[in-house]
Parts: C-alpha cells; sequence; structure tokens
C-alpha cells in the first residue's frame, strides 16, 4: 500500500499533469449560494480522480472543534475587522492581530517585572523596618509556615 500510495504521489498522468495541476485545470462549480455544498462530501466523490488532494482535504475540513477556541478566535477578529476596517487584506489584518498579542504579552511581561520589584522592596522594607511589620502574620501564612 506505501508502494502504491509512493506512485500516486508521483505520478503524473499520461497528458503531462499532476493531480494537483488537473484538479487546477477542472472547470469551476456552479454552487447556488443559498444551498448548501457538501464540500467533504464532493472530495468522498471524487476520491478516485484526486486520490492524494482528497486525502489532505480530508484531513484539514476534520480538524477537531476543540482544537479551535470559539469565542476567543472569532471575538478577536471581530474586534479587527469592523465595520470601518472591512476593506482591510487579510495581511494587514494578520498583522494588527499579531501587533495587539505582542502589545499585550509586553504589557503582562512589565506587570510581572513590577510585581517582583514590588516583592522586593516588601522585602526590603520589612528588614529595614520590621517595626513596621504586624507582630503576628496573617491567618493564611501561620498556616502555611508551621507546616
Amino acid at each position: 500500500m506505501v508502494k502504491r500510495r509512493r506512485e500516486q504521489a508521483s505520478s503524473v498522468t499520461s497528458g503531462g499533469l499532476s493531480e494537483f495541476q488537473r484538479y487546477l485545470n477542472q472547470p469551476l462549480l456552479e454552487i447556488d449560494e443559498e444551498g448548501s455544498f457538501d464540500l467533504l462530501g464532493w472530495w468522498k466523490t471524487n476520491q478516485s480522480k484526486y486520490p492524494i488532494l482528497s486525502i489532505m482535504a480530508r484531513e484539514i475540513l476534520l480538524v477537531p472543534v476543540s482544537t479551535v477556541a470559539s469565542e476567543a478566535s472569532f471575538s478577536a477578529g471581530g474586534r479587527v475587522v469592523s465595520d470601518k476596517r472591512c476593506g482591510l487584506s487579510p495581511e494587514t489584518v494578520e498583522a494588527l492581530v499579531c501587533l495587539k498579542d505582542w502589545n499585550l504579552a509586553d504589557t503582562r511581561r512589565q506587570e510581572a517585572e513590577q510585581e517582583a520589584k514590588l516583592a522586593e522592596a516588601f522585602e526590603r522594607l520589612k528588614l529595614e523596618r520590621p517595626e513596621w511589620m504586624p507582630r503576628n502574620p496573617p491567618h493564611d501564612q501561620q498556616s502555611t509556615t508551621s507546616r
């Protein structure tokens, strides 16, 4: 079976065209805008004509729903592609999403650095001014230090 797949993958039809070229040379299908088109069914029907492409299509089209963060993915796009920005190219939209993500990551990094600096300052304060610290630690700290 592996040998047959390799032959199919490297085979060129008698006309000298690869499977992909044959697919691209096919006329476009007329699809009713209001009707539904079963894309996966089309690839299954044409599996003998395009064996490699049909396998690829099946693997791409059958991505489990759980691998996509539904609301987060769609709402992020909605915030980038608003009515005013609907004419943006896909590359520009991708760049905007990346910039926003990088900005948020930078903000998170800065917040973590600030928290570390505050913790250091608090530790220095405890050493320099122990009289400012409560004599009995809060309940949560007592339970963790006595273990």
